[in-house]
């Protein structure tokens, strides 16, 4: 027998392989809660994101239409071809009318704006604001109906917050929406 060789305990090949398990399992418990972290801020940042972009179609589609409901306004107030005060009178309550549907939905805008204040970049939510400050301006004021610069500046506006949405996005999400051609007319 040579002295200088010893065979190991009959223990130490079973603790050994134990060991390899249980850090094994360690190992695999700590990869999957790794996973299932990053999948989570995935999706929690995929769910704020989705809120941001459904909320900013719904300000968008509420904009839009205060603007057609304006539009409709200004080309009533601007016709001069009633042939009779009855029928003046007819334009005129349908303007108000038009003036009051396009109110309702910068309210409706107002309230979608508010709510991105709390869920969007501040950078989206100020231009937000900034688009329908310009809106309430033609509801102070008559006179931005009839003022191209003014349409210029809502149209402007709308797409700097298109603009603002992409960029907190981080992607090409609101291109369908956006208008190639400014909605502006010449004053009539």
């Amino acid at each position: 027998m040579n002295p200088t060789t010893t065979t190991a305990p009959w223990w130490y090949v079973a603790a050994l392989a134990g060991a390899f398990a249980l850090l094994g399992g360690l190992l695999s418990i700590a990869g999957t809660a790794y996973v299932d972290l990053r999948r989570f801020r995935r999706d929690r940042a995929q769910k704020w994101d989705n809120e941001v972009w459904a909320t900013s179609v719904r300000l968008l589609n509420h904009v839009d239409e205060a603007r057609a409901h304006l539009k409709s306004a200004r080309i009533l107030l601007a016709s001069t071809t009633a042939v009779t005060p009855t029928v003046r009178s007819r334009e005129l309550e349908s303007a108000r009318s038009s003036i009051g549907r396009a109110q309702s939905e910068r309210n409706d805008a107002r309230q979608e704006e508010m709510l991105l204040r709390f869920i969007a970049t501040s950078d989206t939510s100020d231009d937000a604001k900034q688009l329908l400050d310009v809106l309430s301006q033609a509801f102070n004021d008559p006179s931005p109906l009839t003022d191209k610069e003014w349409w210029d500046r809502l149209h402007d506006k709308r797409r700097g917050f298109l603009n603002s949405v992409r960029l907190s996005l981080g992607r090409d999400a609101l291109r369908d929406l956006q208008n190639p051609a400014p909605p502006s007319e010449p004053p009539p």
